[in-house]
């Protein structure tokens, strides 16, 4: 079973430092993320930046490349929560996800799934390239979602956050594995609290 893991030995190495960085800086991150401030992306992109080293030495090849993603995501998701939307200066809202809008995001994540599932398969030395490949498709969507401020997008952070405990926790990452397991539990409250400043808005609109 995957999710059977090793005893835990920290060892104080070039990446584990790095690996400390980058979980520190994703906190703040998902400290901002809850409380919607723009600031989330600059420490977003300061922490992918780094994870993209330290999953590189784990072999979780998808990803590392997940994080390149990220950074290029933070940079839209920056200027789209900056941006004016309106002649009242009010900025991006908090959004449901529409049916059409579900339908185009399954099909996208169908798509990179098996195209990143078979491309670690038959093309690299990685030992899980399932848990990876499913991973890093379900948080593309989850961060585009996020982007554009589309509440459920907490929702796929909670089956990503759960499934990323056991990786990590097999790869013997253990920031990393307590990292997702703070994202676990915070993506709860983290929905629910989108959830209340969607109600106001739609209290506020009608």
């Amino acid at each position: 079973m995957i999710c059977n893991f090793p005893k835990m030995e920290w060892n104080f190495t070039l990446d584990s430092v790095i690996e400390s960085i980058a979980t520190v800086l994703a906190l703040i991150c998902l400290y901002f993320t809850i409380k919607q401030k723009v600031y989330l992306w600059i420490f977003g992109i300061a922490s992918s930046a780094l994870l993209m080293f330290v999953l590189g030495k784990s072999k979780i090849y998808a990803n590392m490349l997940l994080q390149l993603y990220y950074v290029i995501i933070s940079v839209y998701g920056w200027i789209a929560w900056s941006k004016k939307k309106d002649d009242k200066n009010q900025i991006l809202r908090i959004t449901l996800t529409s049916f059409r809008v579900w339908l185009i995001l399954g099909f996208v994540f169908g798509i990179i799934f098996a195209s990143t599932y078979y491309i670690l398969r038959f093309y690299t030395d990685t030992d899980v390239p399932i848990l990876d490949s499913f991973t890093t498709a379900l948080s593309i969507i989850a961060t585009y979602m996020l982007a554009r401020k589309h509440l459920e997008h907490w929702i796929l952070w909670i089956v990503v956050d759960a499934i990323s405990l056991c990786l990590y926790g097999y790869k013997e990452r253990y920031q990393l594995f307590f990292l997702f397991m703070v994202y676990t539990i915070s993506a709860f409250y983290g929905y629910f609290s989108w959830r209340k400043q969607y109600q106001k808005q739609v209290t506020l609109i009608t």
